[in-house]
């Protein structure tokens, strides 16, 4: 009832004796109602916390996007990817290096663009297109997706649609979609939701072939998989979170598992679990032989003092 109230509070009042307004309002004005009201039609005491709390919830929302989106990127691009032995010292720069960057950038789009609903208009459409497969999948095929099905995926969704143009900030299309209007250059083609689609099938084929190709060992892991996807592929890797060394002494190699996988072989032998199996007995056999040929080895290396 009260925003009824103020409402025709405002159509209604001679807003012609206002200091640089000089007429009434209509609907085209929604953007100046509220500080004109605050300003002329409330107490000074009610205008100064209207405009405080206003501010409050503009710079709440304002900064907390920017340090979700810089911590998104120092996390998940720079340390995961980029740099897995980066310290939280290196860590910390790198996010507020990237806060400022995109305060900048935002500071920047927000002084460009006219209109705050515009804005969010486009984030909701960029959220449409590139993160909304992500998500999807992620949770409904979870066990199915990868690293680098998520990357074409975004990818191919974010090519497509920058691809058909956006009027308002001046992005020209290239691809010409069905009913494509060449004199308003605008798109009859629902390609926003083409785009995502094909992000979608991307992420779903991509993610198939990746997880075929190493987990089959038609790609050594060790050579291809950079994103270090498929860890448990690599017959002889580090830790993706530690860095690698020239020198293979010093990686982790899948030796310890070897020879707990023996020992547990030896352990079931003793106990007569693999008497009954020819192609077991075999195996632990060779086991035994390769177990023993490794110590007479370690044994005939002469050892140096240290001095």
């Amino acid at each position: 009832v009260l925003l009824r109230l103020s409402q025709l509070e405002v159509f209604f009042s001679d807003w012609t004796h206002v200091d640089g307004f000089d007429r009434n309002m209509t609907l085209n004005d929604s953007n100046v109602i509220l500080p004109r009201v605050l300003r002329h039609l409330t107490p000074q005491w009610v205008s100064f916390f209207g405009l405080g709390s206003v501010s409050a919830a503009v710079m709440s929302s304002a900064d907390s996007s920017i340090l979700a989106s810089a911590a998104m990127f120092t996390r998940n691009i720079y340390k995961w990817t980029f740099r897995p032995s980066a310290s939280e010292k290196e860590v910390v720069w790198v996010m507020r290096i990237t806060t400022i960057i995109i305060s900048y950038l935002s500071a920047g789009i927000a002084i460009s663009v006219g209109s705050i609903y515009y804005l969010s208009y486009l984030c909701s459409d960029l959220v449409y297109v590139i993160l909304f497969p992500q998500l999807l999948l992620i949770v409904h095929w979870s066990r199915g997706v990868t690293t680098y099905g998520c990357l074409a995926s975004y990818i191919v969704g974010l090519s497509l649609r920058v691809l058909g143009g956006e009027k308002d900030i001046g992005l020209e299309p290239v691809i010409s979609y069905p009913y494509f209007d060449s004199e308003t250059n605008t798109q009859g083609f629902p390609f926003r939701t083409f785009a995502m689609i094909c992000a979608i099938v991307t992420h779903v084929t991509v993610s198939c072939i990746s997880r075929w190709l190493f987990e089959s060992g038609t790609l050594s892991a060790d050579r291809w998989d950079v994103l270090m996807a498929f860890p448990e592929c690599h017959l002889t890797r580090t830790d993706h979170r530690e860095q690698r060394y020239k020198d293979p002494n010093k990686g982790r190699t899948n030796k310890a598992l070897h020879d707990a996988v023996v020992g547990k072989r030896l352990s079931q032998a003793s106990e007569g679990l693999l008497s009954g199996n020819d192609d077991d007995s075999l195996l632990m056999k060779r086991d035994r032989s390769e177990l023993t040929n490794q110590a007479s080895v370690s044994s005939e290396t002469p050892s140096v003092s240290k001095f």
